[in-house]
């Protein structure tokens, strides 16, 4: 979300602000309800509500399947 906002030379101070802010009320509860469904097996942040009119979207994307694919070879 940091970089979705700031681009790829966010700051800690960004990161930070970022990171504080409270998560949608849709992804809280999704969140609570499929870690008490599944337990340790995952692991499901919520994300934060963000409004931005000059968004960086090129290699989000990229990156969570990176992530997925790595864990999901791992398992």
């Amino acid at each position: 979300t940091t970089r979705f906002c700031h681009g790829d030379d966010f700051t800690a101070r960004e990161y930070s602000a970022v990171a504080a802010l409270p998560p949608t009320a849709d992804g809280a509860r999704f969140a609570a309800a499929i870690t008490q469904r599944l337990g340790d097996r995952v692991c499901c942040v919520p994300v934060a509500h963000v409004e931005q009119s000059k968004a960086t979207t090129v290699g989000l994307g990229d990156a969570f399947v990176g992530g997925f694919l790595a864990a999901l070879v791992g398992a």
